[in-house]
């Protein structure tokens, strides 16, 4: 960082003092200004240790790079205004240096520094660079750009490289774990009493989730449509780390004495909000398996649904259960009626004003939740990542099938004793209501290739069902029962 307590943008002087700082800034190696601040650097204006000027001018930043280019036009800089204490102080941020920066110098004579002068940001000025830091920056220029984490990620998954993909899956998953921690973002508790307010707050937190969880679920896509049993375990442990029981942080409102002890004041939490800290998990399942089913990769489908366990609970931690029982849409999604509504009426309404009619008639509760709300509201919030793929028409059709294992998993899960009191039923039971008999529905066409491959079915080869015709028989008879109910009962 440098400070200038002034600076007149009028004044060639000072605007080369400003380019120079820039380019020096712009100069700097990529592995030392990493260390702080992510590796921008900022030139601050109007202020000064100990001393508040402000600028006398507030410019825009097209007006302030006009007036700037004669002497450095290369490096990439903003610049944003702060006002303290009645004052302006501008913020100019130069972006971090990256492999493959090309050298920047100075475009036009200014006195003494000749044009092609290379300064370099020293510990606290931006002297010309010397021959050691120009031999740095040669090294900088020669070497090979970032490339982007997608592709690196697709690389590893196509090479069948675990290390490197256990490695990135990892650093994605702390990332979202530590945003999710943040009690500004995601607080224990809800700001207001009022209905409608929590469920303002509650669709909030919910698109923070959304956009938080997004390129965790682009590495799941791509990783889980190819078969490789050594990365099964990488998909297993992701899940287990996303499923895993994590307290919202306490949120603090007040002070007492206890005694002769300050006592904090801790808001108990509200479980909705603490369900709700689940909806990565339940993306990240969906997401993942759907991916798999596409590539008929049933060895990561096993090991997303059930190959980890996890608590049940932070108040039950001895009673373990598969991922699929905590990370399902029925913990994330499902402890209210009006949640799943909240969230589904935010993709309907056409404009804010519906969107506010919707929420007072579900705050008011005079909105009937439609059947399969929360297969709605998965269905189109991962939509944008699988339309482009397969185009919308497939994608339908293998959001169904996955639903349909979903729900063959929990019927198997039922009959060894789990949690479940009856199956997870999703929207192909739309679907199989729209045809005269089940067997002609997507449901009807899962069953018909279980019936025609008996023990060679895929799924049941990779191991899933504990690899026991006799339990996948039992799961698709209790799913067939309850699937011929709901299509004529519902619909």
């Amino acid at each position: 960082m440098e400070w200038k307590s002034a600076l007149d943008f009028g004044s060639k002087a000072d605007r080369f003092a400003a380019a120079r700082a820039i380019i020096a800034f712009a100069n700097r190696d990529p592995v030392s200004a990493a260390r702080d601040c992510g590796g921008e650097a900022y030139l601050v204006v109007g202020v000064a240790p100990g001393k508040l000027v402000g600028v006398a001018e507030v410019l825009d930043a097209a007006a302030l790079h006009d007036k700037l280019r004669p002497y450095v036009d290369g490096p990439h800089w903003s610049v944003d205004y702060v006002e303290v204490e009645g004052r302006d102080v501008a913020v100019f941020t130069v972006t971090a240096p990256r492999p493959g920066d090309r050298i920047h110098s100075l475009v036009t004579t200014y006195e003494n520094n000749r044009s092609g002068t290379v300064f370099h940001r020293g510990v606290a000025s931006s002297p010309p660079a010397t021959h050691r830091e120009l031999i740095m920056l040669q090294d900088r220029l020669l070497q090979d750009p970032p490339r982007p984490l997608g592709e690196q990620f697709r690389d590893a998954v196509e090479q069948g490289n675990p290390l490197v993909v256990d490695r990135l899956m990892r650093a994605t998953v702390q990332q979202l774990q530590a945003a999710r921690a943040d009690p500004q973002l995601f607080p224990g508790t809800f700001d207001s009493r009022q209905r409608v307010e929590q469920l303002r707050q509650y669709l909030a937190m919910a698109q923070r989730y959304q956009e938080l969880t997004a390129p965790l679920l682009d590495q799941l896509i791509i990783g889980c449509a190819w078969p490789n049993a050594g990365h099964e375990r990488i998909w297993a442990g992701t899940m287990a780390a996303l499923a895993q029981p994590a307290p919202l942080s306490d949120t603090v409102a007040g002070q007492m004495r206890v005694g002769g002890t300050q006592a904090l004041i801790v808001e108990g939490r509200d479980e909705r909000l603490e369900a709700l800290a689940l909806l990565p998990a339940t993306l990240a399942l969906y997401a993942g398996s759907i991916s798999a089913v596409q590539g008929r990769n049933f060895g990561a489908l096993r090991a997303l649904t059930t190959d980890a366990a996890v608590p049940r609970s932070l108040t039950n931690p001895n009673l373990r259960v598969t991922v699929i029982e905590r990370a399902g849409p029925w913990e994330a999604l499902s402890r209210e009626d009006s949640l799943a509504l909240t969230l589904r009426a935010a993709q309907v309404a056409s404009d804010d004003a519906e969107l506010e009619r919707l929420l007072s008639e579900i705050a008011e509760r005079r909105r009937r939740k439609p059947p399969f709300v929360c297969s709605s509201y998965l269905f189109e919030v991962l939509r944008p990542h699988f339309a482009d793929l397969y185009g919308l028409t497939r994608y339908g059709e293998l959001f169904d099938e996955t639903e349909i294992m979903f729900s063959l998993v929990v019927a198997d899960q039922m009959a060894q004793d789990r949690v479940f009191a009856e199956p997870w039923l999703g929207l192909f039971v739309t679907d199989a209501s729209r045809t005269a008999r089940l067997e002609d529905s997507r449901y009807g066409a899962v069953l018909a290739e279980v019936n025609a491959a008996g023990e060679d079915w895929p799924p049941l080869q990779a191991g899933m069902f504990g690899g026991s015709m006799h339990r996948l028989a039992a799961a698709v008879q209790r799913v067939t029962a309850y699937s011929e109910q709901m299509r004529h009962r519902v619909f």
